[in-house]
């Protein structure tokens, strides 16, 4: 009866784990598609899970910050920052020095773009430019500011869209750190509500204390996820 037990356990156990798998892969697949904007249009169709909006794709050609590579064995993480400018437009994503943005304007409110292949070295995030991604997010948003929920929501989004990318490529996402943890001339970015609402919600781990260079710790008021 024992063993008869523990076969059945760890069928479940299996099951489960199984199960888990299908629905993490479901929470990165949605409806809409990733284009391409080199001139034309590559469409990537995603039909299952919840993540609903279009990613739009936006590698650049020529020389500049795609010259140089990152090394994928040494990513592990995110950077989070905010542009620190109130209202950008969705051209502006074209030009974000950045991996992956969310917009904030009334055309593209929540809206993810993919700025930068995932090999692209890019001059974002101080200590973090070797081994994180960067996201960044339109808006300015200061200590008392209020996050849209849409953007909130696309932050989220992008962040789960980078890991299963990522992952494709070899690269493990399981951290998140903020911009001013790599630069203390970076002390509101990206920002409390940003931290509370994006990064502690993103499932990945935070290192509050760590910083790089001249960075800044986190602040304890951005630490206390109680807002709904």
């Amino acid at each position: 009866m024992a063993a008869s037990d523990d076969t059945q356990a760890g069928w479940i156990a299996g099951f489960l784990a199984t199960l888990a798998a299908i629905m993490a892969f479901a929470l990165v697949k949605s409806r809409g598609s990733y284009i391409d904007l080199r001139g034309k249009s590559k469409r990537v169709e995603y039909r299952r899970g919840n993540l609903a909006g279009i990613i739009k794709r936006t590698f650049r050609r020529g020389p500049g910050p795609a010259t140089r590579k990152l090394n994928p064995k040494k990513v592990r993480g995110i950077t989070l920052h905010q542009i620190g400018v109130r209202t950008v437009g969705p051209g502006a994503h074209r030009k974000m020095t950045a991996h992956f943005s969310v917009g904030n304007s009334s055309r593209d409110m929540g809206q993810v773009y993919w700025v930068h292949p995932f090999d692209t070295w890019l001059a974002a995030s101080n200590g973090g430019n070797d081994d994180t991604l960067s996201l960044e997010i339109a808006g300015l948003y200061g200590r008392d500011s209020i996050v849209p929920q849409a953007v909130v929501d696309g932050a989220l989004r992008a962040i789960q869209i980078m890991k299963f990318e990522a992952a494709k490529e070899g690269i493990t996402i399981d951290r998140i750190y903020g911009h001013r943890q790599f630069d203390d001339g970076r002390g509101a970015d990206p920002g409390p509500d940003l931290w509370r609402r994006v990064a502690m919600r993103s499932g990945l781990q935070v290192f509050p204390n760590e910083t790089r260079g001249d960075g800044l710790t986190l602040p304890d008021h951005w630490l206390s996820d109680t807002r709904a």
